[in-house]
């Protein structure tokens, strides 16, 4: 019936649909990747939450060592 389906690196034929339904949920090896994906997407909130908070206070600092410059440049 569903010939010419691939799994993994051997060639299926003439397996029914009941089969190839069962060995599709019984299979374990998309949870790996999407475990993965997760780990990333936490790591990407992470990560862009650091940095904005870093980004303010780098603002405040550059703003008050321009307002130091400006003073003794005017001196």
């Amino acid at each position: 019936m569903f010939s010419g389906i691939f799994k993994g690196k051997s060639f299926v034929k003439n397996k029914s649909l009941a089969d190839l339904l069962s060995s599709f949920f019984l299979n374990n090896d998309g949870a790996t990747a999407l475990e993965y994906g997760l780990i990333i997407g936490f790591i990407s909130l992470v990560l862009i939450g650091s940095l904005t908070t870093m980004g303010v206070q780098l603002t405040a600092v550059f703003t008050s060592l321009t307002s130091s410059l400006q003073t003794i440049a005017s001196s």
